[in-house]
């Protein structure tokens, strides 16, 4: 499966569960700073991370 970083701020937390339990090693790089910080804080926000239960703000911290 591939994303781009684009897309990557558009996964649901059922998405980015099933990216992260995947049997595959996942990775992505980004080499500017900006740009990493920039898809932080879309994921952030796309996802209302500071309403999200215990078990949504897990999710989210291992798929940043």
């Amino acid at each position: 499966m591939q994303f781009h970083v684009k897309d990557l701020d558009k996964l649901s937390l059922s998405e980015m569960e099933q990216l992260l339990s995947g049997s595959r090693k996942v990775s992505f790089q980004i080499e500017d700073i900006e740009q990493k910080y920039e898809l932080i804080v879309a994921v952030l926000k796309a996802q209302a991370y500071a309403k999200l239960d215990k078990r949504g703000k897990g999710i989210v911290r291992r798929f940043l």
